[in-house]
């Protein structure tokens, strides 16, 4: 009976482990947990700014990085290539490099950095 019990969880352990490896990398990705806000198009962010800097906002695209020589700049871009940089709360959020390329919902403020437009995840 013992042995039977030891083979069950072991199997188990290995199904879950299984389960998680293919939905971390083949699920969508979401930034950070979605509050239903409705998603707002990226062409409609790069035309009218104005009406979205400093309001939150939810985007969806393919997520992609752009390698500096100090850090990667995670952004999100949409099927026509329009592009919004994503900036990452310091020690709480991390992405991984598996992540590149994946489906991705984004939510936070959008802000004005040096010229250029930010969405700040909370």
């Amino acid at each position: 009976m013992g042995r039977f019990l030891f083979f069950v969880i072991v199997i188990a352990g290995v199904l879950f482990g299984t389960w998680y490896v293919v939905q971390r990398m083949h699920g969508g990705v979401t930034f950070p947990a979605p509050t239903g806000k409705d998603v707002v198009l990226l062409s409609d962010i790069i035309t009218k700014p104005d009406t979205y800097v400093g309001e939150n906002v939810a985007v969806e695209g393919t997520l992609g990085k752009d390698p500096t020589p100090t850090h990667a700049v995670w952004f999100v871009q949409d099927d026509g290539g329009v592009t919004l940089q994503l900036q990452l709360p310091r020690g709480t959020m991390s992405v991984s490099s598996q992540q590149e390329g994946k489906k991705v919902r984004a939510e936070g403020l959008l802000a004005r950095t040096g010229g250029d437009l930010v969405l700040v995840l909370r």
